[in-house]
């Protein structure tokens, strides 16, 4: 299997012990604030969710997400054979239940890696469509990451058996491909999200 081929590749262990765990740390530590200044309700149980997966805590241009990008760059511009520049980050800590529908990403999303950050109690796949409808099931572990073109691959993940599970996205776009205007996802710098204060 090659990226050039099938517009995926597995990273095992790109986010190294020392690091990992920090993320680990920030990520409980954020979910906590969360769902601290607004707890779940009867009638909201999951106030952090997105429309996509409701049953998750998901935030979007964090600064330890944003950071986690720049600094793996480099290696994903190599494996793609390509310039890349920054879109945007991504976390979610999945939930009982959480199912992720197949699709595409959208423009911003040109290149995607998804790092596990907290595996949880039970493995969790995301299954990847190549261009020859062939179905790749990929398990990751905490620190491993899967990298590829999300706007280009149908992808999923059935149902969450687990308790948790900690993922942050790394989005990417070609610097001189048709998406390169969607650079830091059109903000004017990385880590910015407007009326948000970290």
């Amino acid at each position: 299997m090659t990226f050039r081929a099938d517009r995926f590749a597995v990273f095992r262990g790109i986010v190294e012990k020392p690091l990992l765990r920090y993320l680990q740390i920030v990520c409980d530590m954020t979910e906590r604030v969360r769902l601290m200044e607004k707890p779940p309700t009867p009638d909201n149980p999951f106030p952090y969710g997105d429309d996509q997966i409701p049953n998750s805590l998901s935030e979007y241009g964090t600064i330890f997400g944003d950071s986690l990008i720049t600094m793996l760059k480099e290696k994903f511009s190599y494996v793609a054979g390509t310039n890349l520049v920054e879109a945007y980050s991504y976390w979610r800590t999945y939930y009982a239940g959480a199912i992720l529908s197949p699709h595409r990403d959208r423009e911003s999303c040109e290149f995607t890696a998804s790092v596990c950050i907290q595996k949880g109690s039970c493995d969790w796949p995301i299954y990847i469509k190549s261009f020859d409808r062939k179905v790749s099931s990929v398990e990751l572990e905490e620190g491993d990451a899967v990298f590829f073109q999300g706007g280009m691959l149908e992808h999923w993940r059935d149902e969450y058996k687990g308790n948790h599970q900690k993922q942050i996205f790394l989005h990417y776009v070609a610097d001189t491909g048709p998406y390169k205007n969607f650079k830091y996802d059109r903000r004017p710098v990385l880590g910015f999200v407007e009326g948000k204060h970290v």
